[in-house]
């Protein structure tokens, strides 16, 4: 029997190598040690780049309408090891300086600190420094939900009528604060990123991003298919819906030589619970490609809570079997276990090897029909395509209120 596991994870690498396989099929390669030199992050609207290293995960936020340049550019950037963004850049087009050009940036930044920071009943300025390139520094200490005490600096600059924002948490580790540091001195605005100007105030719209990268890892079928399969973890209060996921494989000079883009599987993501995500590449990997990006978040995606039914008003009980063809297959029984009916409950199922890397990730829908309370049914489901021997799996069943 494979045994299930529960929160048993690994950190993540976005920018990594992505282990390719010479002339026979390799399933669940051993990666090759990770590049980490700086990589230039190009943000998705084209406001802003910045230099990170590229084992940094990058949390996506844009505000605005679909299809159209965000009135808010940010994006989250979670160092290696770590278990939250500790980089922060938001980027917007001032509608301030575009009806007075000449307004001072001293006159914005006391705006911002004492009006407009999302943390601003959790935050205290200690103190500023203008600094030689005519940005500034504010340095503050913030007050987390469990009551402990954060060191911030907050860097504001200007381009034109764009202004930037580069939140940067301090840690204690002596090495990981100066590449934060480097980080946060390559920052470069594009004012002509085509942004419609918005007041000030939207930089208040900029959210801790509660969204995490884990178990990432790259494998290729029997047939020359090639997988890109991990999960995402909701830190956050609040179930969120389906999170976007991009790729791009890329090759050793940078150049992008496929990519792919898909959302989370389910219909959303419970406060403290993971969601699988599977990108598939039928051509299989190029052989040019050395490494892959991968982002999540992004244009049109809204963060906002989503209400879904999982284990608060289901159970269900699940065993699995590998058949001869080389499937896992899972067989179990639902239960609607709340005080309302249900439909449409579907069921994820995310893989992992003796290594917790992500083997396979599947969904499926366990029925259509309404379930009234106290009902069970009995399902299967079948994970058709692994990368490697599965050692445990995570069973997640959600449905929706009838």
């Amino acid at each position: 029997m494979i045994t299930r596991i529960k929160l048993l994870w690994w950190t993540v690498l976005l920018f990594a190598t992505a282990g390719c396989g010479g002339g026979a099929v390799v399933f669940a390669p051993t990666p090759a040690p990770p590049d980490l030199s700086p990589l230039r992050y190009a943000h998705p609207s084209g406001a802003f780049t910045i230099d990170v290293p590229r084992n940094w995960p990058v949390f996506v936020q844009n505000l605005g309408e679909p299809e159209s340049p965000p009135e808010l550019a940010a994006a989250h950037f979670t160092p290696a090891g770590q278990q939250s963004p500790l980089l922060t850049v938001a980027v917007i087009h001032a509608q301030e300086l575009v009806d007075n050009p000449d307004t001072e940036l001293i006159d914005l930044i006391n705006t911002y600190q004492t009006q407009v920071r999302p943390d601003i009943s959790r935050y205290s300025e200690q103190e500023r420094q203008a600094m030689g390139d005519g940005s500034w520094r504010l340095d503050g200490l913030r007050q987390t939900a469990g009551g402990a005490t954060q060191q911030i600096n907050t860097f504001i600059t200007r381009a034109e009528a764009y202004i930037g924002i580069i939140e940067v948490i301090i840690p204690d580790d002596a090495p990981l604060r100066a590449e934060l540091e480097t980080a946060a001195n390559t920052l470069i605005i594009n004012p002509q990123a085509g942004m419609p100007a918005v007041p000030l105030a939207a930089l208040g719209d900029v959210s801790a991003a509660s969204i995490a990268v884990t178990g990432v890892n790259g494998w290729t079928t029997p047939d020359g298919v090639f997988f890109l399969t991990g999960e995402i973890v909701n830190r956050g209060t609040g179930a969120v819906p389906p999170v976007p996921v991009r790729v791009e494989l890329l090759a050793a000079t940078g150049e992008v030589t496929a990519k792919a883009e898909d959302t989370t599987m389910g219909y959303g993501i419970p406060p403290g619970a993971f969601a699988p995500f599977s990108l598939r590449f039928g051509q299989g990997q190029p052989a040019e490609a050395a490494r892959f990006a991968l982002a999540v978040g992004g244009d049109g995606w809204d963060a906002m809570p989503s209400a879904l039914l999982s284990a608060e008003s289901l159970t269900w009980t699940d065993d699995s079997t590998l058949t001869d063809e080389g499937y896992l297959l899972i067989n179990g029984t639902l239960t609607n276990t709340g005080a309302q009916p249900i439909r449409e409950a579907l069921a994820a199922v995310t893989v992992f090897d003796s290594r917790r890397q992500v083997i396979g990730a599947w969904f499926d829908t366990v029925t259509e029909d309404v379930l009234q309370p106290g009902d069970s049914l009995p399902f299967s489901i079948r994970v058709p395509e692994l990368g490697g021997t599965p050692d445990r799996y995570i069973i997640s069943i959600q449905a929706r209120p009838d």
